[in-house]
């Protein structure tokens, strides 16, 4: 009489003559050779089987891996790209060049090109902080972001992306210093530059941390009694700056400007970094009040408000300011005489601005506020 071989598979509890698989499952198991094929992976590191509907190990492009194999070479997920990884992720280590440390501040790349003057005097040049962070209902990653905007500049010759530590996911965009003039001339690849950053969800007009910050060269200014009036038209016209920028925030304070302008034109160390005009950089004067907008329009509107008030309290005197020649509606009034500074006015005037792949301007006057929310 013969020996029955029949085993009992502890997958799918069938009788079996096939070859029996020792297979890790919570514990150690004998599954049928059906089972084995279909549900269990053999580790390529330590030869063993393992139920992939339990344990949780590496399925790797290069093999499978179990957990305990997995950590000892290094293997882990990415969940910047969605992939498998040992030790750095060669996707993240792409994206990582594209975004610098907080810290990161290379030599500036004047456009068009440095020490452009008139009549002898330094033209000023203006440098542009923009903060930004991913829409809340979007999936999308910050790296589609950056990559959409390298598709305008992959040299970093234009703007370079940094961490910035009152972000969530974002990152701050640094554009290189222009004249007026020219970013005018570059306003439409802006445009085009904006509207694919915007494609890929960023997002910075409805979100209160983030905030736009224009720097303007020293060295452009007249005197110290320039960067002092500079500073005195600014406090003096709070409510009408915050109604234009579109936010009020901490990190723009006006109070203080007022009384301490030539002091702290005189003394920058004495200047607070959270002044709506800070005055302490070595090399610069930064305008912080500016709500952020994608929309190229309200973009320029902010760099013509700033190279305004630096041409208007240019040609003022401490004289002209004691008989209220600073007032905003004298500055505006200025202004209008020139097409130069026509987004400025626009937006003074209550006008918004659409998101848009090109440099034109919206004339109709609309309520405040940037209706595509960028």
């Amino acid at each position: 009489m013969g020996t029955c071989n029949e085993t009992t598979c502890d997958h799918c509890g069938q009788h079996t003559n096939d070859d029996e698989y020792q297979v890790h499952s919570g514990g150690d198991e004998t599954w049928c050779e059906g089972c084995a094929s279909d549900d269990a992976r053999i580790c390529e590191g330590c030869d063993e089987m393992y139920d992939t509907s339990y344990e949780t190990g590496a399925d790797t492009d290069w093999g499978y891996f179990c957990e305990s194999c997995a950590g000892t070479r290094g293997i882990d997920w990415c969940s910047n790209c969605d992939c498998w990884y040992q030790q750095n992720c060669e996707n993240c280590e792409q994206y990582c060049v594209y975004i610098h440390d907080y810290s990161y501040k290379p030599y500036p790349i004047f456009h068009p090109f440095p020490g452009k003057q008139i009549q002898g005097q330094p033209v000023p040049y203006m440098g542009v902080e923009l903060e930004w962070e991913i829409s809340r209902n979007s999936s999308a990653d910050r790296e589609d972001v950056i990559l959409a905007a390298r598709d305008y500049d992959n040299d970093e010759s234009i703007f370079y992306f940094k961490e910035d530590g009152s972000l969530g996911d974002g990152a701050e965009m640094v554009f290189h210093p222009r004249t007026l003039e020219d970013w005018h001339l570059y306003a439409s690849q802006l445009a085009r530059t904006l509207s694919a950053m915007h494609r890929e969800s960023a997002r910075c007009w409805e979100r209160t941390n983030c905030g736009m910050h224009i720097h303007i060269s020293r060295n452009a200014f007249v005197n110290r009694s320039h960067i002092a009036r500079m500073a005195y038209a600014i406090s003096i016209n709070s409510n009408k700056l915050i109604e234009f920028a579109g936010r009020e925030s901490s990190y723009a304070n006006f109070s203080g400007l007022e009384r301490s302008a030539v002091k702290k034109a005189a003394y920058p160390w004495m200047a607070s970094h959270n002044d709506a005009f800070n005055m302490s950089p070595p090399a610069t004067c930064e305008f912080r009040i500016f709500r952020p907008s994608l929309t190229v329009g309200r973009f320029i509107a902010n760099l013509e408000l700033t190279q305004a008030l630096f041409e208007y309290t240019a040609s003022s005197s401490a004289h002209d300011a004691a008989l209220g020649g600073l007032s905003w509606e004298r500055f505006v009034s200025w202004m209008r005489t020139t097409t130069r500074f026509s987004n400025a006015t626009h937006v003074a005037d209550g006008g918004s601005f659409e998101m848009s792949d090109t440099f034109t301007i919206n004339t109709t006057t609309t309520t405040k506020g940037e209706s595509q929310c960028a």
